[in-house]
């Protein structure tokens, strides 16, 4: 068997690219984009805790 070296060969594109700088501006981006509203509501349980 041949001994493959990974460092050797061309390395393979994968054809998927991110914009310039976008995981830095990600949040930024993101919350601005939030409804206002959403970001003030109340958390609410969806289940009770029984006490015994």
């Amino acid at each position: 068997m041949k001994i493959f070296k990974l460092e050797n060969h061309t390395k393979i594109e994968t054809g998927f690219k991110t914009p310039e700088n976008y995981f830095e501006n990600f949040t930024a981006h993101f919350l601005q984009n939030l409804p206002k509203e959403e970001m003030s509501k109340e958390v609410i349980a969806i289940y009770i805790l029984k006490k015994e």
